[in-house]
């Protein structure tokens, strides 16, 4: 069980973004329709991973620490979780989408007054570079993946969930970084490569300010992994 664990959290995560962009897009993104999809989901699909490492002493040594790092990569930078809110540029934009999505079924923002008075007064603008009005609704730019899997974190710990959220995503990736490396340097090499991705700035700056390098990475490798098996 703990030498699958960080295959299987990754697999969660790879469902649970499909369910979220489908239920998103379609405007139906409430916990009552995700999380019963991303449960049949699972269910599924549960048998359908890589070939499984045997339960062997370095397997297990290695997978625990691989969790452990990666656990205590979201405690190290926990405190350091970006507040980067605004309506002008990435990524700020995209935490302000998660906050509005943890609260609402679709990422259209209804502009009601501010569109009259944008109408009515010469010069003023009810949008921004991120945000642009369309059919009497605020639309933020580029995809929606990102803003609703933040959600989710929303849905249980409010605005704070969101913000704790994006370190979630950046330790899975890193699990995905350690399923794929240890098929090629074996359980216990491929605990390196995660290490020496947890550690540069680079890898933090991603996830504690929302960007999507972290969500795209981790179902990438999970990809690989399936082919390198």
């Amino acid at each position: 069980m703990i030498v699958s664990t960080p295959d299987r959290l990754v697999l969660v995560l790879f469902w649970t973004c499909l369910v979220v962009a489908l239920t998103v897009l379609t405007g139906v993104f409430t916990p009552w329709i995700v999380l019963p999809l991303v449960t049949v989901a699972l269910t599924a699909t549960w048998r359908l991973m890589p070939d499984a490492f045997p339960a062997t002493r370095s397997s297990v040594i290695g997978a625990l620490s691989a969790l452990t790092l990666a656990l205590a990569w979201i405690v190290v930078n926990l405190p350091y979780a970006s507040r980067y809110l605004t309506v002008t540029r990435d990524p700020g934009f995209l935490t302000l989408e998660a906050i509005w999505l943890s609260r609402h079924p679709s990422p259209e923002i209804p502009m009601g007054s501010a569109l009259a008075v944008q109408q009515s007064i010469p010069g003023v603008f009810a949008s921004t570079g991120a945000f642009f009005p369309a059919d009497g609704t605020l639309h933020a730019q580029g995809a929606k993946l990102v803003p609703g899997v933040l959600a989710l974190g929303g849905w249980v710990g409010g605005d704070v969930g969101v913000l704790a959220g994006k370190l979630v995503i950046g330790a899975l990736a890193l699990l995905a970084l350690y399923g794929l490396a240890r098929r090629v340097g074996g359980p216990l090499g491929g605990v390196l490569p995660l290490v020496a991705l947890a550690g540069p700035v680079a890898l933090a700056a991603c996830p504690l300010a929302s960007y999507s390098g972290p969500r795209t990475l981790a179902p990438v490798l999970r990809v690989r992994r399936v082919t390198c098996a």
